[in-house]
C-alpha cells in the first residue's frame, strides 16, 4: 500500500468517523434543543397551572367564606326558630289556660242560669202565694168589715131586716 493510499484510507476512515460523530453531535444537539423546547413548554404550562391554582385557591377561599356565612345564617335561623318555638309553646299554654277559664265561665254561666231559673220559679211561686194571700186578706178584711157591722146593734142583719132596709 502506498502511502497515498494509506493516507486516503486513513483520511476516509477519519472522515467516516468524523461524519458519524458529527451526526451524533447533530442528533444530540437536536435532542437537546427538543428537550429545551419541552422544558420551556412545561415551565410555561406549570406557570399557567400555578396561576389557575392560585385562582382556584381564591375561589376555594371565597366558597369557604360563603359556607361560613351560610352556616352562621343557618345558626341564626335555628336560634330564631328556637325562640319562635318557645313563644309558640307559651302561647299554647296560655291558650290552654284560657280554655280552662272559658270552660269554668261556661260552667258558672250554666249554674247561674239554673239558679236564675230557680229564683224566677220561686219568685213566681211567691207571687202566686202573695196573690192568693192578698185575695185571702181581701176576703178576711171583708169578713172583718162584715163582722164589725154585726157588732153595731142597728147593723145586725135581724135588725136590718126588721127595719126594712
Amino acid at each position: 500500500m502506498t502511502s497515498k493510499r494509506l493516507l486516503a484510507a486513513a483520511g476516509g476512515a477519519a472522515g467516516l468517523y468524523f461524519g458519524i460523530v458529527g451526526l451524533d453531535v447533530v442528533n444530540a444537539s437536536r435532542g437537546e434543543q427538543a428537550l429545551l423546547t419541552e422544558v420551556a413548554t412545561q415551565m410555561s404550562q406549570a406557570a399557567a397551572a400555578q396561576k389557575s391554582a392560585a385562582r382556584e385557591e381564591g375561589a376555594v377561599a371565597n366558597f369557604q367564606d360563603s359556607i361560613q356565612q351560610h352556616e352562621q345564617s343557618v345558626q341564626t335561623v335555628e336560634a330564631e326558630i328556637g325562640v319562635v318555638q318557645q313563644r309558640l309553646q307559651e302561647l299554647k299554654q296560655l291558650r290552654e289556660a284560657r280554655l280552662v277559664l272559658v270552660a269554668d265561665a261556661q260552667a258558672a254561666l250554666e249554674e247561674a242560669r239554673a239558679k236564675l231559673a230557680k229564683l224566677l220559679s220561686e219568685a213566681k211561686r211567691h207571687q202566686t202565694a202573695a196573690t192568693a194571700a192578698q185575695q185571702a186578706l181581701t176576703q178576711a178584711h171583708q169578713h172583718t168589715l162584715e163582722a164589725k157591722q154585726g157588732v153595731h146593734p142597728l147593723q145586725h142583719p135581724l135588725v136590718r131586716s126588721f127595719m126594712g132596709r
